[in-house]
């Protein structure tokens, strides 16, 4: 990114909304505070915290036929489990803000486990308490809630209740001393705003003869980034200038069958099922014609598909070879895309490891 207030993710050039998010296996919405719109994938802090991820994967190449809906790039995010052994506490003070977390057995009876992580930003509690820094009105807010329920059955496999929750706001003030006027800028207020909510279900299941597992996760999200910009003049009276909100609720679910043959061959396939509802407003000031103009004004509903086979051949314990095809049908636009993959992975020695790949995505 060109400054820090951004974490934007651009991989051979391409925007950075051609960057998929995904967690526990399931694509989600920008995991970011104060993302920069329609057009980006980041924003200025991120809405998780690290005592909550386990290792996560990021792919800059020709990724597998399991990912689609993406051009440049996949971060894969994994939650970590709670310890189910022994409950613990941790509570830190930094300069970003506050943070708890706790984790831990439901019972000594059982492996069940949870993790909680709550954060609470620093300039939160500095606008709460009515301190002012420097030359700003209002600092930019966030707080953020994130869990991870583990709860592993007997005969029916293993369940992951798994959530996250944020919310953002900053706003700066126009300058009501009317003297100390200097650019169009000072006589504007602006409020931007965001809403982040992801809560998912996974179920992985191990058949009896111990080399054939499934796994399902289905998981509802909601967004809403509002941005809303006001001038006012000499009389102090207010016209909006901006006044944007962008609203969607995903429902998705994905489910596959991994099988491992022997040591050389495994196969995997799965399906996906996207739902996700818009509402979407955009109005912009222009100032030629004197008025506030619709931009975007469109509410609606779409269905996507996805579908992919893949298969992994191990020549030897150096040498991987990954193929495989995805599928993707998008119902607003009747829109289909066949994307065939292939991967090789040399690994040398411990220290140096050489891959190749080629897609269509």
């Amino acid at each position: 990114a060109v400054d820090d207030e951004n974490n934007e993710i651009v991989v051979r050039g391409n925007t950075p909304r051609g960057m998929l998010w995904r967690m526990e296996g399931i694509e989600i919405p920008n995991p970011n505070h104060f993302g920069n719109g329609e057009g980006a994938n980041g924003g200025g802090v991120s809405a998780l915290s690290t005592q909550v991820l386990d290792d996560s994967d990021f792919y800059t190449g020709a990724f597998s036929a399991e990912y689609g809906n993406a051009l440049s790039s996949v971060f894969d995010l994994r939650l970590k489990e709670g310890n189910n052994d022994n409950r613990e506490y941790a509570f830190q003070v930094g300069v970003l803000g506050l943070q708890a977390a706790l984790e831990g057995p439901f019972s000594k009876e059982s492996e069940a486990s949870y993790l909680v992580n709550s954060r609470y930003s620093t300039t939160s509690l500095i606008n709460t308490l009515g301190f002012a820094i420097g030359d700003s009105d209002i600092f930019p807010e966030w707080q953020d809630l994130s869990m991870n329920i583990n709860l592993p059955t007997k005969n029916m496999g293993r369940f992951n209740l798994w959530g996250l929750g944020g919310i953002s706001s900053a706003a700066d003030l126009a300058e009501t001393d009317t003297s100390k006027w200097e650019y169009r800028s000072d006589a504007y207020n602006a409020r931007e705003e965001q809403h982040l909510g992801i809560i998912g279900l996974s179920h992985n299941f191990l058949f009896s003869n111990n080399r054939t597992y499934l796994r399902t996760v289905a998981a509802y999200s909601h967004t809403n980034n509002m941005d809303l910009e006001d001038s006012i003049d000499f009389y102090m009276t207010r016209a909006t200038t901006k006044n944007e909100s962008f609203k969607y609720n995903t429902f998705t679910i994905s489910s596959f069958v991994n099988h491992k043959f022997n040591a050389q061959n495994s196969i995997r396939t799965g399906l996906m099922y996207n739902y996700q509802q818009y509402d979407l407003k955009a109005q912009n000031f222009d100032y030629d014609r004197q008025q506030l103009e619709d931009q975007i004004d469109q509410i609606g509903n779409t269905n996507r598909f996805q579908g992919y086979f893949q298969w992994k051949y191990r020549f030897g314990p150096a040498i991987d070879l990954n193929t495989g095809v995805h599928f993707t049908y998008l119902a607003v636009n009747n829109d289909v895309a066949i994307e065939p993959r292939i991967g090789v992975r040399w690994r040398q020695n411990d220290a140096n490891t050489f891959s190749l790949g080629i897609g269509l995505h």
